[in-house]
């Protein structure tokens, strides 16, 4: 088995050149917030069997919505396997595109806790924007909860404000075009910024990788134990302890290999032995740890560099 990864990175001013023409002062805001660096990834795996091949282009977002949105990109995919799908914590929003919009095109996905499956190529050509934890709850005002793990119509969650977008998105059918109307979309959305107190709670366990003591980051905020809570589970969609379990299995998906000693890892990462690591990891994958190395899920691949 061959897997060829190809990583190209344009500088802001090519891609400015690449999506907007010359930047100049009679241009669109949209077009102006189009400043942006590109990432593209393009993967092909050989084998006896088949060769799929995966075309990921990422996006970073304007200035007025990078507290909300960590990311857009385009994806393609000719594979025809289906594919185990890690929770990533968060939401996005997912457009089919390169044919005339309907409203089954437009989902919210959120594999938030649990694992889907997809078939990549069933998804067909997409474009996407991936938010933060608290992204959807600040631009929707809709508990996470009420989309957790779950892949949902947008106009059956926000029905008051889909119109907006479907009549943005008519006559738009290639990814570059399609995602300038998903941000103006949702620039249409900015209310305010971001709970403060939230986006460095889950900074803060991310950056400790969900290893710490709950009491000590209660202690970090000025309000009670219990509206902490409140806040968080409101704004993420999950409770802090949960949160901090995801953060830590996908510290250990990133450290996993066919070598590596499950008691040790677990034991690394603060679990009591290994039985309750595999049980742990179970309640995420779906799967215990040494049948998940045996998948090849490439779109995992994709997600561990963005939410892992």
């Amino acid at each position: 088995m061959v897997l060829v990864v190809v990583i190209l990175f344009f500088k802001t001013t090519t891609i400015n050149k690449i999506l907007a023409g010359k930047p100049g002062p009679d241009l669109p805001l949209i077009l102006k917030l189009q400043r942006i660096k590109m990432e593209i990834v393009y993967l092909r795996m050989k084998s006896t069997e088949e060769t799929r091949s995966y075309h990921y282009t990422k996006y970073y977002p304007p200035k007025p919505l990078e507290e909300h949105v960590k990311f857009f990109y385009s994806f393609k995919s000719d594979s025809e396997t289906m594919e185990r799908v890690l929770p990533t914590g968060s939401s996005e929003i997912t457009i089919r595109v390169n044919r005339p919009i309907a409203e089954d095109d437009i989902l919210i996905v959120n594999p938030a806790t649990t694992f889907m499956t997809e078939k990549p190529k069933d998804l067909g050509e997409i474009i996407g924007a991936c938010f933060y934890p608290w992204g959807f709850h600040d631009l929707f005002k809709i508990p996470p909860s009420e989309v957790l793990n779950q892949k949902l119509l947008l106009a059956d969650v926000v029905s008051p404000g889909f119109k907006k977008l479907l009549d943005l998105a008519k006559g738009e059918c290639d990814n570059l075009s399609m995602i300038r109307t998903l941000q103006r979309y949702l620039l249409s959305r900015l209310s305010h910024k971001s709970n403060s107190i939230i986006r460095d709670a889950v900074n803060y366990i991310n950056h400790q990788k969900g290893q710490l003591d709950l009491h000590i980051l209660y202690k970090r905020y000025n309000i009670s134990e219990r509206r902490f809570q409140q806040l968080f589970k409101t704004s993420i969609g999950m409770t802090p302890k949960r949160y901090c379990l995801l953060k830590k299995f996908h510290s250990a998906v990133t450290l996993l290999t066919r070598q590596t000693n499950l008691t040790d890892l677990g034991l690394s990462l603060d679990y009591y032995d290994q039985a309750h690591f595999i049980h742990e990891f179970k309640s995420f994958a779906g799967i215990c740890p040494s049948s998940l190395i045996k998948e090849s899920n490439f779109l995992n691949e994709i997600n561990a560099e963005a939410y892992f």
